[in-house]
């Protein structure tokens, strides 16, 4: 039985070992594709500067989000 669960673990490490990623794979500047992922079809859902491509739902009018910092901010509420 010690062989056995022996046996699998190893299998289970050796197969989980797969190759690094290399920086042509991974971008290292924030909210950007590198070529390689451009490449493979990938697209940013937020290009960190407008809201452009984003919408409400059932697409009605509102001001709740803003772009701070490049990130995306729900504004307060205004009681």
């Amino acid at each position: 039985m010690k062989k056995i669960i022996l046996l699998v673990t190893s299998i289970t490490v050796f197969a989980s070992c797969g190759p690094k990623k290399t920086e042509t794979q991974l971008s290292t500047t924030p909210n950007q594709l590198t070529e390689l992922q451009q490449a493979d079809g990938w697209k940013l859902l937020f290009d960190g500067q407008t809201l452009n491509g984003w919408r409400t739902f059932k697409n009605k009018e509102n001001d709740t989000w803003e772009v701070l910092d490049g990130t995306l901010h729900c504004k307060p509420a205004q009681d």
